[in-house]
């Protein structure tokens, strides 16, 4: 929130040129984005069920927006250390770092500094001892390395197959057992390798590059539930200077609308009823997923559509001084 405040006042002693007042943010939104981003995460029917089931992910939740808030508040070495203790519980999360040690790389985002690499290496070193010294007081405590077979060990050879709301389940389910071990790897890079170009792309966006690594491991992970998209939806009103840009907002919310009504029932039908098959309830979550997807990438358009824009102004014109049309596919 501070580094919105500082944007805020900085944007408002340029020059706003005419009809571009929507591309930038404004004062109001700032003061207001706290409570509304509370609101949403207090009250989101998806945090609400994980309560009342009560799963881990309130504590991985917890975690995840404790490191948030130490990111935002300029402290590098707790979001970091934090961070690595939510990797205790899942492997994933560890690539969170990447816009953590961005944000101090490069000043909050700030295209005018220099990249500073003894601030990057130094947050990631601070992940990694801390991540470390967790490890081996586990270790010293249980007398065994027995605690990685139910924890990344399980992450990474998916070996229960009970349904989620993701995409592993019922692929592996169906897969051929000697394609099993190739299809593994390449589900399990999906959340990996898409952080080099997203990081390229979205280095001087830290808070962007980590709302969208927030929703790739919740489409990406073997074992998701709902929880997972507590956090991140929690944040999306801190984007409303982006909201001209959303395009398939309506569609995405109206199919997680479908999804919240159906799973249950898709559930009952088959599990319990069995009344139904597996394709009723992998439909649902897949129509989640999709949802999921259509968001990450209304965001990124969004904000590389707002960066132009901020560059070149909402009107375009080319050498001739006709109008021209940006187009980002």
């Amino acid at each position: 929130m501070k580094r919105q405040r500082s944007e805020v006042k900085r944007i408002e002693k340029t020059e706003k040129t005419d009809g571009n007042e929507p591309l930038f943010v404004r004062s109001m939104d700032v003061a207001s984005a706290a409570v509304v981003v509370q609101v949403c995460y207090l009250f989101n029917p998806f945090g609400i069920a994980s309560c009342i089931a009560m799963t881990t992910s309130v504590f991985h939740n917890f975690l995840i927006a404790a490191a948030l808030v130490a990111f935002q508040s300029g402290r590098p070495y707790v979001s970091a250390s934090v961070l690595a203790l939510v990797s205790m519980l899942g492997l994933y999360p560890a690539v969170l770092m990447v816009p953590i040690a961005l944000h101090y790389a490069t000043a909050g985002g700030n295209s005018k500094t220099p990249f500073d690499w003894t601030a990057f290496c130094s947050s990631i070193a601070v992940f990694c001892s801390v991540w470390a010294g967790a490890l081996y007081m586990i270790v010293t405590l249980s007398g065994s390395w027995q605690f990685l077979q139910s924890t990344y060990l399980f992450f990474v050879l998916v070996p229960d197959l009970t349904p989620t709301v993701g995409v592993f389940w019922y692929f592996f389910t169906e897969v051929f057992d000697h394609f099993r071990l190739f299809f593994l790897w390449v589900f399990q890079l999906n959340i990996f390798i898409f952080v080099i170009p997203l990081a390229l792309t979205l280095r001087r966006s830290p808070m962007m590059l980590f709302h969208i690594l927030l929703i790739l491991i919740a489409v990406f992970k073997p074992y998701p539930s709902v929880g997972d998209a507590v956090v991140y939806m929690a944040l999306l009103p801190i984007w409303r200077h982006l909201y001209l840009y959303i395009r398939h907002s309506f569609l995405a919310a109206c199919t997680m609308a479908v999804f919240a009504v159906l799973a249950p029932v898709m559930w009952k039908l088959w599990i319990q009823d069995g009344s139904a098959n597996a394709n009723f309830y992998f439909a649902i979550t897949l129509a989640y997923c999709t949802a999921q997807i259509f968001l990450l990438t209304d965001l990124l358009y969004a904000e590389l559509r707002h960066r132009i824009h901020m560059t070149h102004g909402i009107r375009v014109v080319d050498e001739s001084g006709t109008e021209a049309k940006i187009a980002l596919s």
